[in-house]
């Protein structure tokens, strides 16, 4: 029997983007306040990996960092449990929820033994950014309001009066007329 780090290889690492809205209120739904904005979107990165076997394999820590070359900062508080020996593959996944969503963030997977001894097992993976840079973060939705020019051809009364179904625009629809409001 081997010892020492974890023997595992890695079939799958996979980053994934999750956009979820928050979780429903446990409570009876109720319409929302006038002032109430409406909940912000919530984003993810999603870790996966696995292993096609493990010796003595105590756990995993992942660590994040904003550039790839580091510094990397571990985001396990406590290390997600392996399957110490084993030679059947397992399936392993961790969910960042920390994350800017317009910022790109790098991962790595660290295995522990049960002797303690730690190992980069995975390489550094990129997750992308979930929104442009461009966009302003959750909750802080900024409107702009862009003119429109209506086309008379656009305008339903418009083409009633070319086709002399209506005879006049009524003073109630208040609607544009060839760039002039009737």
């Amino acid at each position: 029997m081997r010892r020492g780090l974890a023997s595992a290889t890695v079939a799958a690492l996979a980053l994934l983007g999750c956009r979820t809205a928050p979780p429903p209120s446990p409570a009876a739904p109720q319409p929302p306040a006038a002032s109430q904005p409406p909940a912000a979107e919530h984003y993810q990165n999603v870790l996966h990996w696995t292993t096609a076997s493990e010796v003595d394999n105590f756990g995993y820590d992942v660590y994040r960092a904003t550039k790839e070359e580091g510094p990397f900062e571990r985001l396990t508080r406590d290390p997600i449990p392996g399957a110490g020996t084993i030679d059947v593959p397992q399936s392993y996944s961790f969910v960042d929820d920390t994350i800017d969503p317009r910022r790109a963030y790098y991962y790595y997977v660290e295995s522990i033994s049960l002797t303690g001894a730690r190992a980069r097992f995975t390489p550094v993976i990129r997750a992308k950014p979930k929104l442009p840079e461009s966009v302003p973060p959750p909750g802080r939705r900024e409107s702009t309001l862009r003119p429109h020019r209506i086309h008379p051809l656009d305008n339903a009364a418009a083409y009633l009066i070319r086709r002399g179904l209506l005879e006049a625009v009524p003073e109630a629809f208040g609607v544009a007329f060839f760039g002039i409001l009737v």
